[in-house]
């Protein structure tokens, strides 16, 4: 069991660089992860989770909608109404 079992994260931007470098930490200790992309990157967002290999069923990519990127800085409302319950 990872010391993060049990524990959810959102990343935005998740889908390389630095966030996908934090989406396989995170996900490689046991946390559940949501991780926010633009609409143009679906394609390599759907490659990135795909190569998650066993953690990929702990990670869910999800696209930015306008109403995302226009909310205000530290917005929880705004992300949980993206991603959704988790599940």
């Amino acid at each position: 069991m990872g010391k993060l079992e049990h524990k959810v994260a959102i990343v935005t931007g998740g889908q390389r660089g630095l966030g996908a470098a934090i989406v396989r930490e995170l996900v490689g200790e046991g946390a559940r992860c949501y991780f926010f992309f633009p609409p143009a990157d679906a394609q390599e967002a759907g490659d990135f989770a795909d190569g998650l290999g066993d953690g990929a069923r702990r990670c869910r990519s999800v696209p930015m909608s306008g109403s995302l990127t226009r909310s205000r800085p530290g917005s929880k409302r705004s992300c949980g109404n993206a991603a959704g319950p988790p599940s």
